[in-house]
């Protein structure tokens, strides 16, 4: 607090369910000569792609091919490409399954998204406000004095925590729970002090 103004930050917070997942499988394929690994791994990315198409939007990464390490040095090469496949929520379990029985020899994920935070934090910024507010009246009255106009308003958001999901494993697919994401908005507002 100066003579003439207050500064306060204001927080506002929501839960949100994601609505998307996100998982990357991969294939790899070695051999000595370069060339027989890369088609052998780009056939099995377009297998994999076949596949999953049936369960999420895929997109392909590039192929890369490089030299394969042993322990006593090169071991001919390695041709590594992935295929990332964007599903709703509710189907990530299923991604999975359908992974591996295509042949993927790595998978990664699933991550979990929720597609209108930037919208959610926007909603916040008033609740963001109203909370800083509050405090400036409450520092305000401390002091005395009564709270005025907004003289600057500072954006500090919006954040979002992700947290990993909970994975049960079953016979079929995993059963996948993804835990409520958290968007905060944070604003810095400076009030003017009467009285």
């Amino acid at each position: 607090m100066t003579d003439d103004r207050v500064t306060v930050c204001g927080l506002a917070s929501r839960g949100v369910a994601p609505d998307t997942a996100t998982w990357r499988a991969e294939a790899v394929e070695t051999d000595d000569d370069p060339r027989a690994a890369f088609d052998r791994c780009t056939s099995r990315l377009n297998a994999l792609v076949e596949r999953l198409a049936a369960v999420g939007d895929v997109s392909t990464d590039s192929v890369r091919v490089e030299p394969r390490w042993e322990e006593n040095g090169p071991g001919g090469t390695q041709a590594i490409g992935a295929v990332q496949v964007r599903c709703p929520a509710a189907m990530a379990g299923e991604v999975a399954p359908a992974a591996m029985s295509a042949g993927a020899d790595r998978l990664r994920g699933p991550v979990f998204e929720y597609n209108d935070a930037a919208g959610v934090g926007e909603e916040l910024l008033a609740e963001a406000v109203a909370d800083a507010r509050r405090k400036a009246d409450r520092l305000a009255a401390a002091a005395g004095r009564r709270l005025g106009a907004v003289r600057a308003i500072e954006e500090r958001g919006p954040f979002e925590e992700f947290e990993d999901a909970v994975v049960k494993m079953s016979a079929d697919a995993p059963d996948l729970r993804p835990r409520e994401q958290l968007v905060t908005a944070s604003v810095k507002v400076a009030f003017e002090l009467e009285g």
